[in-house]
Formats: structure tokens, sequence, C-alpha cells
């Protein structure tokens, strides 16, 4: 924690940003404290990206705030263990849901804007594990964990 809180700060120092963490079950005041205690120009949401609800309404959020945004830390991850012989159509898609889906529409959102205003940084956590497919019973995360390494090619023309 002290050593990936010295990265952050190195990388996140100054900015203004938006940061999605996967903080299910976690009680969100704590890590807001924290964070902010540091970081005071940091906002922490808390969204279940199972929720299509609470998606749009970052979505909406990130829409009207994104000339305002300088950095976007993407940490946010489903994982649950299920045998590869045994992953079903919706163990994918719940994975899909929550490790792809909203980090692609918030970069595609402040990608954008961030060229126009020639300045930003989007940081997107992945998984070492991506490299070896997985665990025996983790291939959904690490597959969709993978595809948020998978950059368009717009950002060539952002940056």
């Amino acid at each position: 924690m002290v050593e990936t809180n010295k990265k952050l700060q190195k990388i996140i120092k100054g900015y203004k940003g938006i940061m999605d963490l996967d903080l299910t079950g976690v009680n969100i005041g704590l890590h807001k404290e924290l964070i902010q205690q540091h970081y005071r120009d940091i906002e922490l949401y808390k969204v279940d990206f199972s929720d299509s609800k609470q998606v749009d309404n970052l979505l909406y959020l990130v829409e009207e705030r994104k000339n305002e945004v300088d950095s976007f830390i993407a940490l946010a991850s489903h994982r649950e263990e299920t045998p590869y012989e045994n992953i079903s159509r919706n163990d994918l898609m719940k994975h899909f849901e929550v490790n792809v889906v909203p980090t692609f529409f918030i970069v595609q959102k402040l990608g954008e804007s961030m060229s126009q205003r020639k300045w930003g940084r989007i940081l997107i956590g992945s998984s070492i594990g991506v490299k070896f497919g997985g665990g025996t019973s983790t291939f959904c995360y690490s597959f969709t964990k993978h595809c948020s390494e998978f950059i368009p090619n717009i950002a060539k023309i952002w940056s």
C-alpha cells in the first residue's frame, strides 16, 4: 500500500480526476477519507458496474464534467472464479459488463476532451494474468482485463 501510494502520488499530484474502484461490499467512507486526505482533487464514486442504471448515472456525470477532468484511473474489476470448462455465457458477460463496458465509455468521453485541451492522463489497471490466459478458474477475469489493454486506433489521433 505504501509503495502504491507513492506511485499514485507521483502520477496524480496536481491533477483533477476521477478514479473508479471496485469497492463492492467495502465501506467507501474509509477509502474516500484516505484518498482525499492525500489527494484533495480526486473524486471517488461508488458505482456497482453490474447495475446499468448506476453506470448510466456515472456516464452522465462524466459527460457533464469531462472538460474538468485531467486524469482517469480505472481500477474497477469483477473476478468470479469458474473452471474454464464450466464457463457460461452469463459468466463471461458479467465480467464484460463490469471490467470492459464502463471503462470503454468513460475513456471514449474523456479521451476526446483531453485531446482538445491538449492535456490528460488515462491509466487503466490490468492484470499480469492476462498474459497467461488466467488461472484454471479465472479465465473470464483475465480475458476481460486483457480487453482493457486494447487501445482504440483513435488514441493515436488524440495523442
